[in-house]
């Protein structure tokens, strides 16, 4: 079951879905790329050509891990975000081409990614601010962890619920829709970096930023741990009320929100990916 419009995407089919690595960074390489989440345009998608000199720690960085995937890919569009907020379940597209002309056909990043730097915290250990992903008949919840890696292909939707069962009944311990936002004193850190490869230029900002000399180097792709997604079969029958970020075209559903069924266990306070069926739309 596909209960999501499918819009023909630009790139290759046999790439799988979700992977997820473990260990992709040294220590002091997290730490040295903190506070480059946490500036006032954290929220600025830069561009990238990774053929061009590449001046900052970020840049370095995911250039160096695209290097240990042997993705050859010749653009990179990122951004970061240092706290936990609620985002609804998109798929992320060519924005500017899409406001510019937007009775084309969206174009969709080869892949995506989200790199955890530093997710820590009296929720975050509990398993709370996952990322939730869908495609096609399953639900993928992937944990924060600190050098943790991401991949995703270009057309998966996904998103960030806050709290992470606001999609949840209440009944079964979800919030149904109450979002609750980032309190002052929270001791929690959910700061990430999330990038797409694309096989030309997007637009974007270009940082000029120096702080890139010196080497930034990721651990070997042999160091990395591959994480299996660990698939879900038990568990009881739970509806989730799953929100839609953007108008009709962004959405790809006439609804605003879309309610599934899938089999579920409330309380997994592991740091597995995990997948699970999606068994019926209500």
């Amino acid at each position: 079951m596909i209960f999501f419009i499918f819009i023909t995407p630009t790139f290759p089919l046999n790439l799988p879905p979700i992977n997820v690595y473990d260990n992709v960074l040294p220590p002091s390489i997290s730490s040295t790329l903190y506070p480059q989440t946490d500036l006032p345009t954290s929220q600025t998608r830069f561009v990238f050509s990774r053929s061009s000199p590449l001046k900052t720690p970020l840049e370095i960085t995911l250039n160096n891990l695209l290097t240990q995937l042997n993705d050859t890919s010749p653009y990179v569009e990122y951004w970061s975000r240092s706290t936990w907020n609620n985002l609804e379940i998109h798929r992320d597209v060519d924005e500017i081409l899409a406001k510019n002309k937007p009775k084309e056909d969206f174009k969709f990043p080869i892949n995506g990614h989200v790199l955890y730097l530093n997710c820590t915290g009296p929720s975050i250990s509990k398993n709370s601010g996952q990322t939730f992903l869908f495609h096609s008949s399953k639900m993928y919840t992937i944990p924060p962890l600190s050098s943790r890696l991401l991949r995703f292909r270009g057309d998966v939707l996904h998103g960030v619920p806050r709290p992470s069962l606001s999609y949840y009944d209440e009944m079964v311990g979800g919030t149904n829709h109450k979002i609750y936002t980032r309190r002052r004193g929270d001791q929690e850190k959910r700061e990430v970096v999330l990038f797409n490869t694309w096989g030309y230029e997007v637009e974007g900002e270009r940082d000029e930023d120096s702080g890139g000399e010196g080497k930034f180097t990721v651990n070997c792709f042999e160091d990395w741990i591959f994480r299996d997604v660990v698939e879900e079969k038990g568990g009881e029958e739970l509806r989730l009320k799953v929100p839609l970020l953007g108008d009709l075209k962004r959405r790809g559903n006439v609804n605003r929100f879309v309610e599934l069924k899938v089999k579920s266990e409330m309380v997994l306070e592991d740091d597995s990916p995990r997948s699970y069926d999606i068994i019926g739309e209500i």
